[in-house]
């Protein structure tokens, strides 16, 4: 009974403090004012990173399409058939996510979209969560700061909720937009 009650304690000196931790290092996301996804989308297509894009409660910053992780341009344009790859990131406190996709299309072809990966990252890479892990870790007897750095993360994903339907939904209206602009015999800006 005793180990019961001690592990009991635990938790919840654990769960607390990851509470304290989260909403002393993040304050909540504010959702309003963002960019209409078509918009967006088009500001990307024309070279723009584009900040607060609005997708079912979620938001994104578009990089310019065909934008990868290091900044450079992955656009494949021939006769019969185009593809580009890039990223985007999905805006959350702490290090954002970030998705790969890879569009593609041709001549009597649709246009398609596809998430090729996601990179979660979040809130647990926050330097200022790390150190009140690790504070919290040596003060707590009993508690790792591994303990706390988990349960503050599994609580920013309870948070945000599942975003990667509203991701795909990005993805899409890239690739019907790219498809359109290059059936209209619009260059790729360089």
């Amino acid at each position: 009974m005793c180990t019961l009650h001690s592990r009991y304690r635990k938790l919840m000196r654990v769960f607390l403090a990851c509470i304290a931790t989260f909403a002393l290092a993040t304050p909540t996301a504010n959702a309003a004012g963002g960019v209409a996804l078509w918009d967006g989308v088009a500001r990307s297509i024309r070279g723009q990173h584009v900040e607060r894009v609005e997708v079912d409660g979620h938001q994104f910053d578009l990089k310019p399409i065909g934008t990868d992780g290091s900044g450079k341009r992955r656009i494949v344009q021939t006769e019969t058939s185009w593809t580009v790859i890039g990223s985007f990131h999905k805006r959350i406190k702490g290090k954002n996510h970030v998705v790969y996709y890879e569009l593609s299309g041709g001549v009597g072809k649709a246009p398609r979209g596809i998430m090729t990966a996601i990179k979660y990252r979040g809130i647990r890479l926050n330097p200022g969560v790390i150190f009140a892990g690790k504070v919290l870790g040596a003060v707590i007897p009993g508690v790792d700061s591994n303990d706390v750095l988990n349960a503050v993360q599994g609580y920013q994903d309870w948070r945000v909720g599942s975003w990667e339907a509203a991701a795909q939904k990005v993805v899409d209206e890239m690739a019907a937009q790219v498809g359109k602009m290059v059936d209209a015999g619009v260059p790729f800006p360089r």
